[in-house]
């Protein structure tokens, strides 16, 4: 008899030693799945910052070409605005000066070079003041 309690004890201490086995194996295996949650759980939130950072980036810059869009259009009306005004005095001046006879005579030489010597003073001034 004293053999057959060893035989069960056998079988017992391998039933405990394979039971122990069985609960280390499940403990390890829970905690490294349970790290590789949790780094990716991290890795998903980091990448979730990115996204929101390249969304933000990218809606700058779609609001930076709205407005470079929006400037480039009112600067284009009001070179048509300019234009427009322009001949329209063109189309004003002519007609005022149409009746006027001496707008039909020549500019007197003396008078064409006092413009073009006060034309260069003016430049020489401007360009001096210039830094």
């Amino acid at each position: 008899m004293f053999l057959g309690v060893t035989v069960k004890m056998r079988y017992q201490v391998m039933l405990v030693v394979f039971i122990s086995c069985c609960i280390a194996a499940l403990s390890w295996s829970a905690r490294y799945y349970h790290d590789r949650y949790r780094q990716e759980q991290e890795s998903v939130r980091r990448l979730q910052g990115e996204i929101k950072q390249a969304y933000s980036v990218s809606e700058n810059l779609i609001r930076v070409v709205n407005i470079i869009n929006q400037i480039s259009e009112v600067t284009h009306q009001e070179k048509q605005h300019v234009a427009r005004e322009g001949e329209r005095q063109i189309v004003y001046l002519r007609e005022e000066m149409k009746n006027e006879d001496c707008a039909g005579r020549l500019v007197p030489a003396s008078a064409i070079e006092r413009l073009r010597d006060y034309q260069n003073q003016i430049r020489n001034i401007t360009a001096s003041a210039a830094p």
